[in-house]
């Protein structure tokens, strides 16, 4: 995966841990021209979907990007 996919992958994550924005606010937000393709790569990258990290990172305080 590249450099900068792997940026927008970090920064999503860490909107999505820390915003209630919706998925797809947080996948244009960070450069995805649409919610699946965010959603996709998040999972490949992740292993869970962004709702499920979101819940996760919210259940676990130390969550560092």
């Amino acid at each position: 995966m590249s450099y900068l996919s792997k940026l927008r992958l970090s920064r999503g994550a860490g909107h999505l841990a820390t915003s209630n924005q919706g998925v797809a606010h947080v996948a244009r937000l960070v450069g995805f021209s649409n919610e699946a393709s965010f959603s996709k790569a998040f999972k490949r990258r992740y292993g869970r979907s962004p709702g499920a990290f979101r819940v996760h990172a919210r259940a676990e305080p130390a969550w560092d990007p």
